[in-house]
């Protein structure tokens, strides 16, 4: 039998902020148990809990934030754990004035190289991604351009041509021009 629950403030350090959760789950646990199911496996803390205050650990810990190296709490420098890549598909030289994207959401302002990187929304790329965004190919972190597509995105790499194939990173542990998973949640307030 499992019992499980959710911190209602789970990205506040201080343990008072969540002390009645931790109540409620514990009276919830003694019912099942006085009802003769068990053993129970209780768990309640996520990432920031699981950080911030042992009382909440319980049975076990959900940390799928913390996987990749997102603290919601902010009270942990975490080392980030994965790397997205995706090949970049096609490239060309474009004229200013060129529409990038359903409905030229993006129109080129100077002549410029654009890559179109073989990632989109079916793969997680969220659409809602208008600005901001970028992804590393060879060193340097070029923009996403227009909108964010089924099975692709456009970036603008500026002066450099990349051939099919080349590597684009989407997020990794890297640091410098290698987007951080944290920079993407930033950038979808999430």
């Amino acid at each position: 039998v499992g019992v499980m629950g959710h911190l209602p403030r789970a990205d506040e350090a201080d343990p008072a902020a969540n002390a009645a959760a931790v109540l409620r789950l514990r009276q919830g646990r003694d019912t099942v148990l006085r009802a003769g199911f068990g053993p129970v496996l209780v768990h309640l803390a996520a990432t920031s809990g699981a950080l911030t205050d042992p009382a909440t650990h319980f049975d076990l810990v959900r940390v799928g934030a913390g996987l990749v190296g997102i603290d919601p709490s902010e009270t942990t420098v975490l080392a980030g754990a994965s790397r997205w890549t995706a090949p970049v598909v096609h490239s060309a030289l474009v004229p200013a004035g060129t529409a990038v994207g359903y409905g030229g959401a993006h129109t080129t302002d100077r002549e410029t190289h654009l890559s179109v990187v073989g990632v989109g929304y079916a793969d997680g790329i969220p659409r809602e991604l208008a600005s901001g965004a970028g992804v590393e190919i060879a060193g340097t972190r070029h923009p996403i351009v227009g909108r964010v597509s089924m099975d692709q995105i456009v970036v603008d790499t500026g002066p450099a041509l990349f051939p099919r194939g080349a590597v684009a990173t989407v997020f990794g542990p890297e640091g410098g021009a290698v987007p951080s998973v944290q920079e993407w949640a930033c950038l979808l307030y999430t």
